[in-house]
């Protein structure tokens, strides 16, 4: 039997842990996972998750970038 607050409890964890992941692609694989799993939980939690990835990709080509044109 499943706890579905528990899980949710677990996967806030989680997710503020990989948020803290330095590398990008640790980060996202982290993140992917997480946001699978709530897949089955809450689909706005899971697009949540998913849009986190987008922001974390995003936010490294832009500094990728910045040092480009540096």
């Amino acid at each position: 039997k499943t706890r579905p607050d528990l899980a949710a409890s677990f996967l806030e964890k989680a997710g503020q842990e990989a948020l803290a992941i330095e590398g990008l692609g640790e980060k996202i694989s982290a993140l992917r996972g997480i946001a699978a799993d709530w897949t089955g939980l809450d689909a706005v939690r899971a697009k949540a998750t998913y849009h986190l990835i987008l922001q974390a990709a995003e936010k490294a080509d832009s500094a990728a970038s910045g040092f480009a044109n540096h």
